[in-house]
């Protein structure tokens, strides 16, 4: 893949500024200051260049975007929907603003038609699909936008959505653990209570760990580490590392195949071991959509 982890770090990665997070706490217009001066300096790499020093050779630099975990986003940006804003109850006096940059998911209006955009939608024509960019996510222009040339229109695409953080320590954590639990409720681990079948899968899960010697570390699954059952909430893991998800579907995908393949009548089931191994992703979210 072209990952730069190889060499030298000084000649790979190239810090542009740090920033304490003790003097940030206390003068919070320092960030923003430090992104106006980051911004001004791409905009002058895009608009006028730099020359080496024998002057033989100029080059231009255009910054087309920027990626990162959503809460480094919501900061860079400062977002007035973002996923921090996600309804935690089924309702509240307050209407939800939205959980998305990108669209009205999550977004409720009172008095208005449509009166919400059910962010748990997965349908082809889910109502937040027809909001993409319909209206932009900040009071004022983030300052890390200067300078930058935009579809117009489309400027919060320049926030990129990073994988490995917004699915594997994000909706992986729920899709797998509602999976797991799932397993457990159809009563394929066996066992005479609901912790005493998370503990046979959990038994299962580390000994493929140790067999297949994944860089993860091994995970206890019971009803803390799956948030189960939790109190106006569905199952959601919570595993301290992003990796520990891909472990957990490297398991699901084997277990599937040996467990169920041709063994179970469970449509949900079936669908889920029926689907080949380039779209496990998607069979687990499926099944946390489903359950």
């Amino acid at each position: 893949m072209g990952l730069n982890f190889a060499g030298n770090t000084w000649g790979t990665n190239y810090i542009s500024f740090n920033l304490l997070r003790s003097v940030s706490v206390r003068h919070p217009h320092v960030l923003d200051r430090l992104i106006q001066e980051y911004a001004s300096d791409l905009e002058r790499l895009c608009t006028e260049g730099v020359w080496n020093t024998a002057r033989t050779k100029r080059v231009w630099a255009v910054h087309i975007g920027a990626k990162g975990d959503l809460l480094a986003q919501t900061k860079l940006a400062s977002f007035i929907r973002d996923y921090s804003r996600m309804p935690k109850q089924g309702s509240s006096r307050t209407a939800c603003p939205g959980i998305c940059f990108l669209c009205h998911a999550g977004k409720e209006q009172p008095g208005e038609i449509p009166d919400s955009f059910p962010y748990g939608d997965f349908n082809g024509d889910a109502l937040w699909k027809t909001t993409m960019h319909a209206s932009p996510a900040w009071v004022s222009s983030p300052s890390i936008l200067r300078g930058v040339p935009l579809v117009p229109g489309c400027e919060a695409a320049f926030f990129a959505i990073d994988l490995w953080h917004c699915w594997h320590y994000g909706a992986a954590k729920v899709f797998v653990a509602n999976v797991l639990v799932l397993l457990e409720s159809k009563k394929l681990a066996p066992g005479n209570s609901v912790d005493a079948r998370l503990a046979w899968l959990s038994a299962a899960y580390r000994a493929f760990h140790r067999s297949q010697r994944l860089s993860s570390p091994p995970l206890e699954l019971n009803k803390d580490s799956l948030g189960y059952p939790a109190v106006h909430a569905s199952p959601c893991g919570r595993w301290p590392k992003g990796s520990s998800s891909t472990d957990l579907m490297y398991w699901l995908e084997a277990f599937f195949h040996t467990h169920v393949a041709g063994k179970v009548a469970d449509p949900l089931l079936l669908l889920l071991a029926s689907w080949p191994e380039s779209q496990v992703c998607l069979c687990v979210v499926t099944a946390g959509v489903l359950l």
